[in-house]
């Protein structure tokens, strides 16, 4: 019977612990996000940074808000009640009449838009 060379009976081994620190390391390529090509612009925050403002949700709070609430005609008076408008349509209170406001697409929009709007800071 021939003996293998030490080389050779501890391969399989060393094979293992090479093969597990690799895996184990951290300088991997980022994950991709596969909605999105590299490089492409994600629609959806294009979309928010675009539609997120003033000039866009204006006339939707004008037009629920604004008859009871002339304040809320201007950007200024927005970012002065900014907080309770949030509270009170959040809640189902404003507008009166109208509890279900918050579910609309326009209410999310206004709610979006009073949480994140970059022209409210």
């Amino acid at each position: 019977m021939k003996s293998q060379p030490l080389v050779a009976l501890l391969f399989p081994f060393a094979f293992a612990l090479v093969a597990a620190g690799c895996a184990a390391e951290t300088d991997e390529d980022p994950v991709v996000d596969p909605t999105t090509a590299e490089g492409e612009t994600d629609t959806a925050t294009e979309e928010l940074s675009t539609k997120n403002t003033f000039a866009v949700v204006g006339p939707i709070v004008a037009t629920n808000c604004g008859g009871c609430h002339a304040q809320f005609n201007a950007l200024a008076g927005i970012k002065a009640d900014k907080t309770a408008m949030i509270a009170k349509l959040t809640a189902g209170a404003m507008p009166k009449g109208n509890p279900g406001f918050k579910s609309t697409a326009d209410g999310k929009k206004v709610l979006k838009w009073l949480k994140t709007g970059k022209d409210l800071k």
